[in-house]
């Protein structure tokens, strides 16, 4: 009788933070987003553990925006049915997240924002069948409805 067990599996990834927008008919998990009034760039990342993400959150308009919510999460994610079965459906685990305000009036355009990843975290990584992602998402409070917008920053390879 053979019993499950665990085994170790080492991922690594090498490569430089950017924004792909890979939006497609089968596989929507991957935001990249502007809200109405503001969108997310980043501006300098290394996406692993004891890492950091960096960028600023740009004002369209005149408009004083105030208090926006900048949030950024690691998950894991895995494909749950093969691809020959299904178009992709994913699973996911969010390992870690965190939060910081940031304001932008009527003097400012855009606002700067940075957070440390956790050295226990692993580095971004997309397969086909498991992924660990860094998400960005600012939301601004307002009657209705939440304004929102994301970006999921990607690894390109290095040369």
């Amino acid at each position: 009788m053979l019993t499950p067990g665990w085994a170790p599996i080492e991922v690594t990834a090498r490569g430089l933070a950017h924004i792909e927008p890979r939006i497609t008919r089968f596989d929507r998990f991957l935001g990249d987003f502007p809200a109405r009034h503001f969108h997310i760039e980043l501006s300098d990342a290394h996406l692993a553990g004891g890492g950091y993400i960096a960028g600023r959150v740009h004002r369209h308009g005149p408009a004083d925006l105030g208090s926006i919510t900048i949030t950024v999460s690691c998950s894991e994610s895995w494909r749950c049915l093969p691809p020959w079965i299904a178009a992709p459906q994913w699973e996911s685990s969010v390992l870690w997240t965190a939060t910081a305000p940031v304001e932008l009036d009527g003097d400012r355009a855009w606002a700067a924002f940075r957070f440390d990843i956790p050295a226990d975290l692993p580095g971004a990584t997309e397969a086909h069948a498991i992924a660990w992602r860094y998400e960005l998402t600012a939301r601004r409070r307002v009657r209705h409805p939440q304004q929102c917008a994301t970006i999921t920053p990607l690894l390109s390879e290095t040369v």
